[in-house]
């Protein structure tokens, strides 16, 4: 168990002005959310496909380690073959992101695949609805506690906050009929 993480909630609901990447029919935008090389989410419910679709799989919990900057979005099209990047956003993890957010997208640094978005400019907006927690761990995965946000830091009474218990695992437990 991490020494800390934090519970990010994440609900990607839509998009506007994606750039257009299929010659015929609709594009079949997808989502990634990534802290690392790997996706650790994948978002790939699309209810209105094409450039301007629309997600409902509602909220997801991710657990981020702790030191992690910053979340990234990636927005796709399926393609046979290859997909297709259409754009990403960065979502720093200080100060806490909470809230419902438009987020511009942009395109990758340094990847010579991205120029002909480059000159397209604008490649549209992505609509995401946080909420985050960290979370300082004392040895056991159930001994977890609450840490103040720096920005309640100088509020006096209690943090306002949610807890999400995830249960991985369970030993010797009772028979229940």
């Amino acid at each position: 168990v991490p020494s800390g993480y934090s519970n990010l909630t994440f609900n990607v609901t839509e998009a506007k002005g994606l750039i257009d990447t299929d010659k015929f029919g609709k594009q079949d935008p997808y989502v990634t959310l990534h802290w690392g090389p790997d996706p650790a989410h994948f978002f790939k419910t699309s209810v209105e496909k094409g450039s301007n679709p629309h997600w409902s799989e509602g909220e997801t919990g991710v657990r981020v380690p702790e030191g992690v900057p910053y979340v990234t979005v990636m927005v796709w099209d399926k393609d046979p073959g290859k997909d297709d990047f259409l754009g990403l956003c960065r979502v720093p993890l200080l100060p806490e992101p909470r809230g419902d957010h438009w987020l511009p997208l942009k395109v990758r640094e340094n990847e010579p695949a991205d120029d002909k978005l480059r000159k397209k400019g604008d490649l549209g907006q992505i609509r995401l609805k946080l909420d985050y927690n960290h979370v300082q761990g004392h040895g056991g995965p159930l001994s977890s506690t609450l840490v103040r946000p720096p920005s309640f830091a100088a509020s006096p009474g209690p943090v306002p906050t949610r807890a999400t218990v995830t249960v991985v695992s369970g030993e010797d437990l009772p028979k229940m009929d």
